[in-house]
């Protein structure tokens, strides 16, 4: 063999070599398992058990009537807490097979995304917004209704606005809550106005608003439904909340798990939608009624329906049937 040929073939075998070596480490990058975080895993499977009747599924909750309604003065031997979601969750828990138990632990707006991701508490039972940014650290349910939000409130005799554009105006004050649905949908849709952020004082933030309103300091409060009609109802008719039967805007909410709790969230899923079909979700509206929007299904009938009762073809007696007659021979 000469030289030329021998240096040829090796060359020839390195680079096969070489393109082997590639493929086994692109084979290998691709059979690596995904990271996954072995605590999240733990907790996950953790609240699949619960699920199934072995370990107490632990519901946080924060306080948001109807939904929640938390009793401070309520006697320690009894559970301090009342409304929608609980009574929905207690619904759930009875119809399992077993029976699911069920303790419950208070948290906070601000805590809740950690108090699910250390194991704390295994899913919130209050309504949270279902926003692109929390769906980054929680993981959600399907919506259980719509909260409205950028519900205007001024004082009583102020008639400047009718409209939700009407507020784009240079010469208003408008105070929002901070970090809210309602200040970043103010802020991307106004260019005009001043929007300030409100500080609570001894009270809360809606509050807080409220009374910036009724003492002039500010002319408009944008804030959701509920607390704007709640907050409202005790200045004895110094303000007034505009558009709840049509809001601005509409936010889904649902109940917030950990993000990686797929069974959970299948889970109430399921359960909300038997509930929902059932009729039970709107029974218990009308018992906790709320400032909130359902979704309704938009049911037609089926042509297997549809064809029970067509008009009788022209020519023939001319009544609608139920059914076909069976031939007769």
């Amino acid at each position: 063999m000469s030289q030329e040929n021998s240096g040829n073939s090796t060359a020839r075998w390195a680079m096969a070599i070489a393109i082997l070596g590639v493929i086994m480490a692109f084979a290998s990058f691709l059979s690596r398992p995904e990271p996954k975080s072995n605590t999240g895993t733990i907790l996950s499977e953790a609240s699949k058990m619960k699920i199934h009747g072995e370990g107490t599924l632990k519901i946080g909750y924060i306080g948001t009537p109807p939904f929640v309604l938390v009793d401070e003065k309520a006697d320690k031997d009894k559970l301090a807490i009342e409304g929608m979601s609980i009574d929905l969750l207690n619904e759930i828990a009875h119809r399992a097979s077993p029976n699911i138990k069920m303790s419950w632990i208070p948290t906070s707006k601000d805590n809740l995304a950690q108090d699910l991701l250390n194991g704390k508490i295994d899913l919130v039972a209050d309504p949270i917004v279902i926003d692109i940014n929390r769906s980054s650290s929680c993981g959600f349910s399907n919506p259980l209704c719509f909260f409205g939000i950028a519900h205007a409130v001024m004082r009583a005799g102020d008639n400047r606005v009718r409209d939700f554009e009407d507020l784009n105006k240079p010469e208003l004050k408008i105070v929002v809550e901070p970090g809210s649905p309602t200040a970043a949908f103010a802020r991307s849709h106004f260019d005009k106005p001043k929007i300030l952020d409100a500080t609570p004082g001894s009270g809360s933030i809606a509050q807080a608003q409220v009374d910036d309103v009724a003492q002039g300091r500010v002319d408009v409060a944008l804030m959701e439904g509920y607390p704007a009609v709640e907050q409202a109802a005790k200045l004895g008719g110094k303000v007034k909340v505009l558009w709840i039967d049509s809001p601005p805007s509409l936010v889904p909410v649902g109940f917030a798990t950990r993000l990686d709790d797929h069974y959970l969230r299948g889970f109430l899923n399921t359960c909300l939608a038997d509930l929902e079909a059932e009729g039970f979700i709107s029974e218990l509206e009308e018992h906790w009624p709320s400032i909130a929007y359902y979704k309704t299904a938009n049911m037609v009938p089926g042509s297997g329906i549809t064809n029970l009762y067509q008009p009788a073809p022209a020519g023939t007696a001319g009544q609608a049937t139920s059914a076909k007659e069976p031939s007769k021979k």
